[in-house]
């Protein structure tokens, strides 16, 4: 462990950075790969989440994965949010079998990770509710329609505003033009695994049509309350206005019942949550020529929880808290790149977004509260030089009732030799408090508060300096990613322990300084196997023990992906992770476990058919949080899935 956290500090992780460059440079050859390299940047994908302008991963202003739609189904996942075990620098503790919980470089809890902004075709869908975390097991969206996820890993308050924190995931789905035709799925496995999913696809003319469904259900972790049943609908229909113009519609609900609580647990005892999280998201685009576009959307999402909470104060007395809770959020934006000169792409673009909670337990007096936001952004993306390509821009935003504040970015991206990006950037981001955060209050009962409401707490801020790397070995093919980093954050929002006992959210007076190097290489070592290694080391300092273990200081992944003849394929991830103590959570012991899938892929009929079998969470037991002194581990989950096409 301290090796680990020798290697992340600062000067050590910096000067490894570039060691590694300047010895692959140095390797025979090296040079001569310039044929190769060329195809494999002409194949990199073109991403839009770092910078909202369409670019190629070695013009994009920081370091971003990308999961294809062929990778995640591979991993036989029924999870999205277990998909980010395999990104570099992430971890996802299951605290329950239903809702992982995911941290990029931690300084959070199971319940408040809230350090990332996520999106769903660019419509952010982070909760409203208490300390603006994630909903992962209540996303309304089916793993089947998305496209890709993007995950940019690094500050993006530049592009997104507030709450693109430490990184951003923007989860793309397909066009749906592009299934046209049925598909029917089925999956069952122990601990009452049933699963049942459905997609129908149509296309007429300039329209087209995809509805997708899915059921998800099972018994969870055998110790705990934790069983789930979840119901998906989701429509998207695309419509051609014209040859440069395109309406597309989605929409789209979650409804799930979920167990959450331990026995006798006093303030967490045994109950269900019953949520319903629904969307409707408008977007037109008119592109009147190759390098521009115009686009505007609306969307609008409700988030509904009902939960009562027990409180047993004796053998036949049992008091219910009610936390149900409401949320809303409306959102309106416009953007608009264009080029006006050969070696310059512009963007600019603006947004306003009204945000609402409702729940009277956690606004003791008040039956909720809301807030408004505006935003303009703006991003440049010049070629000075032939090898050389800036990008620099900003967000300004406002929230009510504070002053406005500037996120900036500047990102140079260097073309060493053809094949080879060396990157560097600098920019600030920032987190804006949650409604929960700055007026959230509890009463005990009707004199004695529990929590009383932040007074004038300030948005967090985080300022980020990297270098990175991007190239192809000169060995099978390889593709590496490289990066290294310091964050240092301010004002880190938390709650106070009054001298009475009662709790405030306020801001931490010390900084926190993150520092590690993360990586990801790609090798296709033969034509039919493809091999993925994703490592991270990280470092936390801070006066606070616990926040410098709220991160594993490494954690690591290895998938290999393996075709044979007569469509069979198979794919086995190894995961490891480091001692992590959560906010929320006792220390948990450092644990490899692993992942795998078997699957036969077959045409009978009019259709093509695919059988797999997999196992989640193989290897020996562990615990991924822990409360109190009592163990928590995860279990095995087997399955076996049928999945049919018909065109």
């Amino acid at each position: 462990m301290e090796h680990a956290r020798n290697l992340a500090s600062a000067p050590d992780h910096l000067r490894l950075a570039l060691l590694l460059i300047a010895g692959l440079h140095a390797v025979p050859g090296w040079a001569q790969q310039r044929d190769g390299e060329s195809g494999f940047f002409e194949e990199l994908p073109v991403v839009l989440s770092a910078s909202r302008l369409p670019q190629p991963l070695s013009e994009a202003p920081g370091a971003v994965t990308v999961l294809s739609r062929d990778f995640i189904r591979a991993t036989g996942y029924r999870d999205i949010g277990r998909l980010f075990r395999l990104v570099p620098g992430f971890t996802v503790v299951h605290d329950r079998a239903h809702t992982p919980a995911l941290s990029y470089h931690g300084l959070t809890s199971s319940f408040a990770s809230n350090k990332m902004q996520v999106l769903i075709d660019g419509r952010s869908v982070y909760s409203n509710y208490f300390a603006g975390g994630v909903d992962w097991g209540g996303l309304p969206i089916t793993i089947d329609e998305i496209d890709r996820i993007e995950i940019v890993r690094g500050s993006s308050s530049a592009t997104y505003g507030s709450n693109a924190f430490l990184g951003v995931v923007n989860i793309i789905t397909r066009h749906s033009a592009e299934d046209e035709g049925a598909m029917i799925g089925l999956r069952t496995g122990n601990r009452n695994q049933f699963d049942a999913a459905a997609r129908f696809g149509m296309r007429t003319n300039d329209m087209s049509l995809r509805v997708s469904a899915e059921h998800a259900s099972d018994a969870g972790f055998a110790n705990l309350n934790d069983s789930r049943r979840n119901s998906i609908v989701t429509v998207r229909a695309d419509y051609r206005l014209s040859p440069q113009s395109e309406i597309t519609f989605n929409a789209g609900a979650n409804s799930s019942l979920r167990g959450l609580g331990y026995p006798n647990d006093f303030g967490n005892d045994i109950r269900n949550l019953d949520s319903l999280q629904d969307f409707v998201h408008l977007r037109w685009r008119h592109a009147p020529g190759p390098d521009e576009e115009w686009s505007a959307g609306y969307y609008h999402n409700t988030e509904y929880g009902r939960e009562r909470l027990p409180f047993v104060l004796g053998p036949e007395l049992v008091l219910f808290a009610n936390f149900d809770r409401k949320a809303h959020r409306d959102n309106i934006d416009f953007q608009h790149y264009f080029r006006p000169f050969k070696n310059l792409r512009l963007l600019w673009g603006g947004e306003a977004r009204r945000e609402e909670v409702v729940s009277r337990i956690f606004f003791s007096g008040s039956p909720g509260r809301s807030t408004t936001v505006g935003r303009l952004f703006t991003n440049a993306e010049w070629r000075a030089v032939d090898p050389l390509l800036i990008n620099f821009g900003g967000l300004y935003e406002k929230f009510e009732g504070e002053s406005g504040r500037l996120a900036p970015r500047l990102f140079a991206n260097w073309q060493a030799t053809p094949g080879h990006t060396l990157r560097a950037g600098v920019l600030r981001a920032y987190r804006e408090p949650s409604l929960w955060e700055h007026f959230g209050q509890l009463k005990e009962d009707e004199t004695t508060f529990a929590i009383r409401p932040g007074q004038g707490v300030r948005p967090e801020r985080v300022d980020t300096r990297e270098l990175g790397y991007l190239g192809v070995l000169p060995w099978f093919g390889a593709v590496v990613d490289l990066r290294a980093y310091r964050e240092r954050v301010s004002r880190l929002v938390y709650v106070r322990e009054l001298d009475n006992g009662e709790g405030v959210s306020d801001n931490r007076p010390d900084d926190v300084t993150i520092k590690g190097l993360e990586w990801q290489i790609k090798a296709r070592p033969m034509e039919a196997t493809d091999l993925i290694w994703s490592h991270a080391l990280t470092r936390i300092d801070s006066r606070d023990r616990d926040l410098e273990a709220s991160a594993p200081p490494y954690t690591s992944s290895l998938t290999w992906l393996q075709r044979y003849p007569r469509g069979f394929a198979s794919t086995v991830s190894v995961i490891n992770v480091g001692p992590v103590e959560w906010l929320d959570s006792r220390r948990v012991k450092s644990y490899t476990t692993w992942d795998a899938r078997i699957a036969w892929r077959f045409n009978m009929g009019n259709g093509s058919h695919e059988l797999s079998a997999g196992l989640i969470n193989g290897g020996p037991a562990h615990d991924e949080w822990r409360l109190g002194r009592s163990a928590n581990p995860v279990d095995r989950f087997w399955y076996l899935a049928l999945r049919t096409e018909l065109n």
